[in-house]
């Protein structure tokens, strides 16, 4: 599925909330007022952002046809939505005014003094928060997993009711699909009435009012088998022999809103907008969603070309349909191949940034021993550069694609691999990891990610705390393909690390197998990592970094990253600069084990991941080279120069990660520690890596 249904799926204590009805009354213009209830006594159930869930909401849908929830997302993001938008708008002259009608057999329908504006995400970027809200996309999900595996965007549109627009024509949405005979039907397993064309999420940019046009609608008709309204009022003979109810304006309920509300709706309820009867504007946004292999209402790919969806988060480019159904619907022609529409923004999205990266060392696997000197001048600088012509392309993509698939699986499947189940000393070495804070100084402000933390496949020891880090990983059932494809990975990325430490020992000039042999039967760790940054979500502690600051703590680190987000402080200047992704390229950097082994000629930089923009993900495998546990490391003698001593004590690289591992946790941080994470939180950002 698009998203883990059952992720937001938890279906309890679901409460319907009952609302009073209002005396019917008539506006200036004669007009009825419509009450809040129907005369059948059928209602809109309303939530609030803190108590609307999916199941809540989704039971909602299925009883009455429709739900709001109030005040879903915050004004501040409103008014910025609204601002964005707000140019677009004021060029767009009324019908009534003399414009052209495009579509003029929908004239009336569409009316005289409305403005309407396809293409709204590539006019206003905030949107996205709304399009992808995790509620809303939760339930539109849920509503049409039975019919599809993904679902996309049908169609995006902002309405402006001005004064004196005249009530809308009742109608219901199905209609701009052709009918078929879609599986589950009614009486089956998976069935929801009225949506298997779709669900719609309608967006209050003004307040909603029953003078100025607020959304009238039928709760129930989405339950009648007997009504057939196409959304030009004209029918066919067949569909005039289905139809057997006229709705009433009776039997409307206004679906009267504040600003920042969202109604949702199956595509079958009837509904139309009314009259607005004030000398105020009214502003909606449609977000209608549908089966991913259903032709789109809205031609999103014209409407928002991939020039523009590049900038966009990932969840919505793929609702807008920059992604594939099944295993073929929706390929293009990447690099010779064809391939999934993500492949082909992602080389957007490098060909504009080029320049940014280009100025962080770009080495070679082929070539590594050949290029000493610059290894060893970067290694010097930053500990940071990209290697290219890796050869791992197909195995990274196969277990990034695996990794995904695990991290949407619901938390609770998720856990049955958590540390807590780990067979390793620590536990907190392997396994999923929901929640930690790498940076010490700054516990109780988790980062936004959550990891899958894995090992060379070694027997369970008999006294793990023995022999640390070393013993067998968990893999969750639901995802039986993670352990082929992701230890694939591991293994190769073990070879390249490897490869790497040997080209090091040829730029020190010291002794071949001085670094490789000691990491003869290594402390490997490798994780999947998935950082995010909450929809909607007003709880998000502001400080909250994707990674926070830190070292890492061994030998030789590689990364394959699919998104912006890493940065590296420059140590000199104090500045955080970017590091961003290279297309096949791997990101390689120096731990504190080796910069101890080099008493400090190769530097271990400190780093961080910046969280992703509201609603995109980002996904990378860390792969962490460490020598063997009971390996004895000290600075070699040619790192000293001649008349000093070694900045570094003889020290065991096991009881080095332990001891790093205590102070990840927080348990242990000494006075030095604290400067250092102190230094790196208050680095203020900068541009691109350039000389660091």
């Amino acid at each position: 599925k698009h998203l883990g249904s059952s992720h937001f799926l938890r279906l309890c204590n679901l409460h319907l909330p009952i609302i009073g009805t209002l005396p019917a009354t008539r506006c200036q213009q004669g007009t009825m007022l419509k009450p809040v209830a129907s005369r059948w006594g059928k209602t809109i159930p309303r939530f609030s952002a803190a108590n609307a869930t999916p199941g809540k909401v989704m039971e909602a849908l299925r009883v009455q046809g429709c739900a709001i929830i109030e005040r879903l997302i915050p004004e501040p993001r409103v008014a910025q939505i609204s601002a964005e938008l707000e140019p677009h708008v004021a060029l767009r002259v009324l019908a009534a005014d003399g414009a052209d009608v495009m579509l003029r057999e929908h004239a009336d329908f569409m009316g005289n003094r409305t403005k309407r504006m396809l293409g709204v995400l590539a006019k206003s970027p905030t949107m996205s928060e709304m399009v992808a809200h995790p509620l809303v996309l939760g339930v539109a999900d849920a509503l049409l997993a039975p019919y599809c595996e993904r679902i996309q965007l049908h169609i995006g549109m902002f309405r402006r009711l001005c004064p004196g627009e005249g009530m809308q024509p009742l109608h219901q949405d199905r209609h701009s699909v052709p009918a078929m005979d879609l599986k589950p039907a009614k009486g089956e397993p998976g069935f929801f009435p009225g949506a298997q064309w779709g669900v719609a999420a309608l967006w209050a940019l003004s307040d909603c009012t029953a003078q100025n046009g607020a959304t009238r609608l039928i709760p129930g008709s989405h339950l009648r088998s007997d009504v057939n309204l196409d959304m030009t009022l004209k029918r066919t003979e067949a569909q005039e022999q289905e139809v057997g109810w006229t709705p009433s304006e009776e039997d409307c309920i206004l679906a009267t809103m504040p600003r920042g509300s969202v109604l949702l709706y199956p595509s079958a309820t009837v509904h139309g907008a009314s009259a607005n009867q004030t000398e105020t504007e009214r502003d909606v946004c449609l977000f209608a969603y549908s089966p991913a292999w259903v032709r789109q209402e809205e031609n999103l790919f014209l409407t928002t070309p991939p020039r523009v969806a590049a900038k966009l988060p990932q969840v919505v480019q793929e609702l807008l349909g920059y992604s594939l159904h099944g295993q073929v619907l929706g390929m293009v022609d990447v690099n010779g191949d064809m391939g999934d529409p993500q492949d082909l923004l992602k080389e957007l999205s490098a060909s504009a940034t080029v320049t940014k990266r280009a100025a962080l060392p770009v080495l070679s696997r082929q070539t590594l021993s050949a290029d000493a000197e610059l290894l060893r001048e970067t290694c010097e600088r930053t500990g940071f550069f990209y290697l290219v012509d890796h050869g791992l392309e197909e195995k990274l993509l196969r277990a990034q694609n695996a990794l995904r698939k695990f991290f949407l699986q619901p938390d609770e499947v998720k856990a049955e691999v958590g540390t807590s189940t780990s067979r390793v000393f620590p536990q907190h070495s392997r396994g999923w990891v929901s929640n930690e804070t790498l940076d010490p100084s700054r516990q109780g402000v988790l980062d936004l990610k959550e990891s899958l933390e894995v090992g060379l496949e070694r027997p369970e020891e008999e006294d793990p705390q023995k022999r640390p880090f070393r013993g067998p990983n968990n893999w969750p059932k639901e995802v039986p393909e993670l352990k082929e494809d992701f230890m694939a990975a591991v293994t190769a990325l073990h070879e390249v690390s490897l490869e790497v430490a040997s080209a090091l020992e040829t730029c020190l000039e010291v002794e071949p197998g001085t670094f490789v042999k000691k990491c003869d039967d290594p402390m490997v760790l490798c994780r999947g990592l998935h950082y995010y940054t909450p929809l909607g979500n007003g709880d998000t502690d502001e400080a909250a970094l994707g990674c926070s600051a830190h070292t890492d703590y061994g030998l030789i680190s590689l990364l394959h990253q699919t998104a912006k987000g890493l940065q590296v402080l420059h140590a000199e200047e104090n500045v955080w600069m970017d590091v961003d992704p290279l297309p096949g390229s791997l990101v390689v950097n120096l731990g504190d084990l080796m910069q101890r082994w080099t008493n400090g000629r190769f530097k271990s930089t400190v780093h961080r991941v910046l969280p992703p923009e509201p609603g995109q993900r980002r996904q990378c495998i860390g792969f962490f080279l460490d020598a063997n546990f009971d390996a004895v490391i000290e600075p070699l003698p040619r790192c000293i120069p001649d008349g000093e001593v070694s900045k570094y004590p003889a020290i065991q690289a096991g009881q080095h990660k332990l001891a790093k591992f205590k102070v990840q946790s927080g348990s242990e941080l000494d006075d030095q520690s604290a400067e250092f994470f102190r230094r790196t939180v208050e680095a203020p950002k900068g541009a691109s890596v350039g000389g660091a």
